[in-house]
């Protein structure tokens, strides 16, 4: 999650009467002139300040039977590609049933296509955790 956070805005107010007034609130309470509405000499600064947040999201799922291995595993959503620092969106599809692997990554700011890749399952060897597999 991204936050984002910028000043927006500080408003000096009359303490009695709550009217905005033209000062800076940085003087002592003796050396202030009193409120044109009310004559009161107490004063309330609001300081307002605005931002953003990025939400980034992603699901995992893996189904398998009761007994044995998984048949299908897919990741769908945001991942933080690391060697760039950018955030990319991501299909990843094992399907053992099929014989099917899908990748498609896009980035996410421009909606670029990185990878896309479909293939038999099968085929997918030396990659991830099939690398160091020997069938």
């Amino acid at each position: 999650m991204r936050t984002r956070a910028s000043i927006a805005g500080r408003i000096i107010r009359c303490g009695g009467c709550g009217i905005a007034l033209d000062e800076d609130g940085s003087e002592p309470p003796a050396a202030r002139s009193p409120c044109p509405a009310c004559g009161s000499t107490t004063r309330r600064v609001e300081q307002s300040i605005g931002g953003s947040v990025t939400v980034r999201s992603m699901l995992a799922l893996k189904a398998k039977p009761r007994t044995g291995k998984w048949f299908v595993k897919q990741k769908i959503g945001d991942e933080l590609y690391r060697a760039t620092g950018r955030w990319h969106r991501l299909r990843r599809l094992f399907d053992r049933r099929h014989d099917r692997y899908v990748e498609h990554i896009e980035d996410a700011e421009t909606g670029e296509l990185v990878k896309h890749v479909e293939e038999p399952l099968s085929s997918h060897v030396g990659h991830g955790d099939a690398r160091n597999r020997e069938d």
